[in-house]
């Protein structure tokens, strides 16, 4: 798909693919962590070249949200509240672990959500009976009359609003509460 961006010097190419490349490995560890499918996940990608816009779909035909996110959080009744809190930094049904360390569960998401809104993208996520949509700053939440079993995840990435390098995302998005803490303790 990066090769569709040719008219982009080396280091927005660059920045791009790691978007790109970000996107889909959550979705991918979503599915793979989360869904608990018989049949695994498929994702699907197409680029608009008039509108210099990718769109992701994955789907799944798991669990969906709300089950997942009652292992820890047993407050939320609705999958409406848990696609909504699954944005949220932080919030995951897992916390795994790596030597010892939680492995960034609960960034997926929220990451995605970030960026989205940086580069004036949208989303759509269904979960069951349950379908949010994001548009401009905006939710809107509908119950299907002929509910999905599973989930689907749909976004539009505009690649021509990107303005941050993926460096710059990371540092300032998924891990500034993580350094403010260890710079903390480096001073204390």
């Amino acid at each position: 798909m990066i090769k569709n961006f040719n008219e982009l010097d080396s280091k927005d190419l660059k920045d791009l693919n790691e978007y790109l490349q970000y996107l889909f490995i959550e979705l991918m560890n979503n599915i793979a962590d989360h869904a608990h499918s018989p049949v695994g996940g498929y994702i699907m990608t197409q680029y608009y070249p008039y509108n210099r816009k990718v769109q992701y779909v994955a789907a799944d035909r798991g669990v969906g949200f709300l089950k997942n996110i009652q292992l820890n959080f047993s407050n939320i009744t609705t999958e409406e509240e848990a696609i909504i809190k699954a944005l949220e930094k932080g919030a995951t049904s897992t916390i795994q672990k790596i030597y010892g360390q939680e492995k960034n569960a609960g960034y997926g998401l929220y990451a995605m959500f970030e960026i989205l809104k940086m580069t004036g993208g949208k989303f759509v996520i269904i979960s069951n009976d349950t379908l949010v949509r994001y548009e401009n700053g905006n939710f809107n939440t509908k119950k299907l009359p002929n509910p999905w079993k599973g989930t689907v995840v749909a976004f539009d990435f505009f690649e021509a609003n990107i303005d941050y390098d993926m460096d710059y995302f990371k540092r300032n998005y998924l891990w500034s509460e993580i350094l403010d803490d260890e710079d903390e303790d480096f001073f204390t």
